[in-house]
């Protein structure tokens, strides 16, 4: 949810051309160990998208190990750039349809302090 939700906030504010790639994976690999790699989202993940008017088309998958040599980069966690939230968003999977609702409302306000910590909105 959170790379289709960042990914649609970067073409609606036209910033698309700024971004060489734009990525996810799981961290704790909770839902994606139980599943396939590459599957399609929770089904109530591509709803609450959909409700919102955000595409989806991400594939699960887990964060791999690797750092290239001379690398300055670091992993962050997403909702630290929530304003009016902790470091973490929980994951819906094992919750409630509104919990989806809750996700997509802390990513959207994370994509934006994000691209505010990046001088760009």
């Amino acid at each position: 949810m959170a790379e289709a939700v960042f990914t649609h906030m970067v073409k609606q504010c036209q910033l698309w051309e700024r971004f060489d790639m734009i990525d996810s994976a799981g961290t704790a690999g909770l839902c994606v160990s139980q599943l396939k790699t590459h599957e399609k989202p929770d089904a109530r993940c591509i709803l609450t998208c959909e409700k919102y008017g955000v595409p989806i088309h991400h594939r699960a998958r887990q964060l791999k190990e690797m750092c290239p040599e001379g690398s300055k980069a670091i992993i962050q966690l997403f909702g630290q750039y929530d304003p009016t939230g902790g470091p973490v968003i929980q994951d819906p999977y094992f919750g409630k349809n509104d919990e989806f609702d809750d996700a997509f409302h802390r990513i959207t306000r994370s994509s934006k302090g994000f691209l505010t910590a990046l001088g760009m909105m």
